[in-house]
């Protein structure tokens, strides 16, 4: 009886270990893996450490309710009580160092997972890097950097991506952030991050039609997706935004399209872009963050800048910004929102969102006179 009661138990446990895992991997990964907004990552115990202080109870209500930055069950409604307790119990349970252990690839398992993002007749043959479980990159973190000038200029450029507003105010717009578009301060794949970029310039741009660097793009962003003004490239601002890039970017090689560098492409589904779908969509998914109204919402301090951005009006990019076109606005739509929740809007759905986001009116591009943006009809 005692073994069989033993077995049970193992069994309980054993089956609400594959949950946690399975509502992980769908509701809690985007945010946890990478540790965005500060949201504790599975493996590394000195993040649990403070919170687990406080109690598995604790944890499990702040999971059910929302905390800080983290939405009411993930941003997943749909989740029951019990996925979420299984989700947080497997996370917990992640810091002990045997199943830490399982979370990661062997090296020949690595190999293949990168494989099958490399296109090897166009792109080169795989190479080691330091990636995650899903054949990413894995950025350094912040805390190996050195207490010297260059980590503290690395550390300045990491402010600035995220708090814009409070570290750069000559440049930047009305509130806008790097980190609004750039996700987990510029570390998440599929979201244009920073390593994705450092390898790849100086390089041709269509949009300029020059061979432009990194400090171009930079100041393109400042100028278009803020709205601001660009900086220099021998400002301060620049070059510790150029250092926390090249920071971030360590173990990178030099010209090679990087997994997750760009939005994964999206499909024509045959159907039409509808605004008035996308406007359903919206209130039912994005709204909670952005607002009814698209306006976002401001940090608790408002120096910091915009926690969920301002999708249209004058607060928003201007009409020179990437998202502005309706295919990249869909591709990130799809890939990276609503957050926490990737790839769970339909191609359609996120083309449909595209469409009612960007009907809307907002600042026109600094590229352009009244002229040429009467003439474009933009």
């Amino acid at each position: 009886m005692l073994l069989a009661g033993a077995m049970l138990i193992a069994g309980a446990a054993h089956a609400q270990t594959s949950l946690g895992h399975i509502v992980y991997d769908k509701s809690c990964h985007a945010c946890h893996a990478f540790g965005t907004f500060g949201a504790p990552r599975p493996g590394v115990s000195d993040e649990w450490d403070s919170r687990m202080q406080k109690g598995l109870p604790v944890l499990i209500s702040h999971a059910l309710s929302g905390y800080n930055a983290m939405p009411p069950r993930g941003g997943n409604p749909n989740l029951s009580d019990d996925d979420v307790q299984a989700a947080v119990h497997y996370m917990v349970d992640a810091n002990d160092a045997d199943t830490a252990a399982q979370l990661v690839l062997t090296a020949k398992d690595m190999l293949a997972e990168q494989k099958h993002f490399f296109r090897a007749t166009e792109l080169g043959q795989p190479f080691f890097y330091d990636m995650d479980t899903h054949g990413y990159f894995r950025p350094p973190a912040i805390e190996e950097l050195p207490n010297d000038k260059y980590g503290d200029e690395v550390r300045l450029g990491r402010r600035i991506f995220t708090q814009t507003q409070k570290f750069a105010p000559r440049y930047a717009g009305r509130g806008m952030v790097c980190a609004n578009c750039h996700l987990d301060a510029g570390r998440k794949p599929n979201a244009i991050p920073l390593w994705g970029a450092v390898g790849m310039y100086p390089g041709y741009r269509f949009s300029s039609d020059k061979n432009d660097t990194l400090e171009d793009r930079m100041a393109d962003c400042f100028r278009n997706s803020m709205n601001g003004i660009a900086p220099a490239p021998d400002s301060p601002e620049m070059r510790a935004l150029m250092s926390y890039a090249n920071f971030i970017s360590k173990g990178v090689p030099i010209g090679v399209h990087m997994p997750g560098r760009s939005f994964p492409d999206i499909n024509y589904t045959g159907y039409e872009a509808s605004p008035v779908r996308g406007q359903d969509i919206y209130h039912a998914k994005c709204s909670s963050c952005h607002g009814a109204n698209g306006q976002g919402q401001r940090q608790r301090n408002a120096d910091a800048g915009y926690l969920y951005p301002p999708l249209w009006g004058w607060n928003s990019f201007n009409k020179g910004a990437s998202l502005y076109k309706q295919d990249k606005l869909a591709r990130f739509i799809r890939a990276n929102m609503p957050l926490g929740q990737e790839f769970s809007l339909s191609e359609q759905d996120a083309w449909d969102l595209a469409s009612f986001v960007n009907m809307h009116e907002r600042p026109k591009s600094p590229a352009k006179g009244l002229l040429q943006e009467f003439l474009s009809g933009n």
